[in-house]
């Protein structure tokens, strides 16, 4: 009897392991193919939209007439005048210059820095070895 069975029922179909994985797959395969598809078309309309505009800022700057740069005018430097005496501490009650100035930041400097001593070599007691 139970050969008889066995000869009556029909055979079940063989099973591939990846039957089921393979047509997920390929769904999901065409639902990536969209999403890119709909991806480029957007990135495209924006590549449009950006050279619409370009082209429209472009034919703007060629209509409308260009302006000459005037040239800067450098403002006129007061002449420096020395009220420092001779020998004395430089007088800095006067308002500072924009930018360095050599004449008027050392006028004075020399004759003060001269009379106080600074360019006298010191005195030693007893000589350096060294020399």
């Amino acid at each position: 009897m139970a050969n008889e069975n066995e000869q009556t029922s029909t055979p079940p179909a063989p099973a591939t392991p990846n039957n089921g994985a393979e047509a997920s797959k390929a769904k999901n395969e065409a639902k990536n193919e969209a999403k890119r598809k709909a991806k480029m078309e957007k990135f495209l309309a924006k590549q449009a939209a950006l050279a619409a505009k370009k082209d429209a800022t472009k034919k703007e700057k060629d209509v409308a007439p260009k302006k000459e740069k005037e040239p800067k005018v450098a403002k006129p430097k007061a002449a420096f005048v020395n009220t420092t005496p001779e020998g004395e501490k430089k007088d800095m009650s006067q308002s500072m210059a924009d930018s360095y100035e050599p004449e008027a930041v050392e006028a004075a400097w020399y004759s003060w820095w001269e009379k106080e001593g600074f360019f006298t070599p010191e005195e030693q007691d007893e000589p350096n070895p060294k020399g």
